[in-house]
């Protein structure tokens, strides 16, 4: 079977990409070979069984590109994009170059990282869904655009095992911190959207009335984008420039985010979006068995089951709840203990070579239908 992914490819700094090095890196442990990634910023100087071609650019005809690029491959069995909207503009050229690419015979698969439910973005999931395959990470992204016709697949976002072989008190020491200080950590692209105003506010007071707190944030404003720069300044004023906020404000490599998060106490992801999609972040948190807090955002669905009756869901518009959520978590020490357990098997079932696993079942039974049509 010879698979192609469409996406952007590390080092290109994206939640996509990295999640498309992921999911490749565990495919090609199945299959070892026939697998290839026609990327956007990607290296082609990537070990393993798989190939890297740097291929198209978003800005430019992306969809004559990606043909030519298919082509040399010899009309591979599965395409599989890895679709934003941000990464494939304008969307009758995306709408057409799918078109095309199932005419040659190949089955395409769309990966939907985020979902919209308003009439222009129905209008274009329900074209997309005549000439490809779709996959979203929860049942609320599919219950968002599902209408009856049932080619929406659920495969959820993968979980990596975090490991460092660095203890927590090392770790700490090494950033500068306390081994009895309790570490609050927000990492991640820096936007609006992201809540930062409210987290920095609220540790603001917080950390007034109890001794040893920190807060991490650790990141780089989206895009580079001079805007979010700004918010970032906002969210140092709302912070009252407090001093005990460590600011790591860059790119981070891997093993940087896996540091963090084995260092902190609690992961504060209190996104403010109201959109479906899944959580990159969420799933590093999960697979370092670091507890947290999320927001109400549809982004978090996926473990509402495995945490009822725990305070982990809070209303990302409310500095109140956000302050009541932090301070519970740090005089309840227990707490943090009973969220990690409460989503231990889900990391498990979401294991980066689980989901690879799904992903090829999914491929074989699209191949198969194709045959016995």
């Amino acid at each position: 079977m010879s698979i192609v992914f469409v996406s952007t490819f590390p080092p290109a700094q994206c939640g996509i990409a990295t999640y498309t090095k992921f999911l490749c890196d565990s495919v090609s442990k199945i299959q070892t070979k026939e697998v290839y990634v026609i990327s956007e910023g990607g290296s082609s100087d990537i070990s393993g069984s798989y190939t890297v071609i740097n291929s198209y650019k978003r800005d430019e005809k992306y969809d004559e590109q990606i043909i030519n690029a298919l082509k040399s491959l010899k009309s591979p069995e599965i395409v599989h994009f890895q679709h934003a909207p941000d990464l494939f503009p304008d969307r009758g050229r995306f709408l057409s170059m799918v078109k095309r690419i199932k005419e040659s015979g190949s089955s395409v698969v769309v990966t939907l990282h985020t979902v919209y439910n308003n009439e222009k973005d129905n209008l274009f999931y329900k074209e997309l869904i005549k000439y490809s395959n779709i996959i979203v990470h929860n049942i609320d992204s599919k219950n968002s655009i599902d209408k009856g016709n049932g080619k929406i697949n659920v495969i959820p976002h993968g979980t990596e095992n975090v490991s460092v072989n660095e203890t927590k008190e090392a770790l700490k020491k090494k950033t500068g911190l306390s081994e009895n200080d309790f570490v609050f950590l927000f990492i991640g692209f820096i936007h609006f959207f992201k809540n930062l105003h409210r987290i920095t506010y609220a540790f603001r007071r917080i950390s007034n009335k109890h001794d040893n707190l920190k807060l991490i944030v650790a990141g780089k404003p989206g895009g580079g984008r001079w805007y979010n720069y700004l918010y970032l300044l906002l969210c140092r004023i709302m912070s009252g420039f407090s001093r005990n906020i460590v600011w790591d404000i860059r790119f981070l490599d891997e093993m940087t985010i896996h540091r963090y998060l084995k260092l902190s106490d609690l992961v504060l992801i209190l996104y403010n979006q109201k959109y479906c999609s899944a959580s990159g972040i969420l799933h590093l948190t999960i697979g370092s068995s670091t507890p947290f807090i999320v927001s109400d955002s549809p982004k978090f669905s996926e473990i509402k089951e495995q945490m009822s009756g725990l305070p982990v869901f809070i209303r990302a518009s409310s500095f109140k709840e956000i302050e009541r959520s932090m301070t519970e978590f740090v005089r309840n020490r227990d707490l943090s203990a009973k969220v990690t357990d409460a989503v231990k098997d889900y990391g498990e079932r979401t294991s980066w070579d689980n989901v690879a696993k799904n992903h090829l079942d999914y491929y074989k039974s699209l191949i198969s239908e194709g045959i016995s049509s």
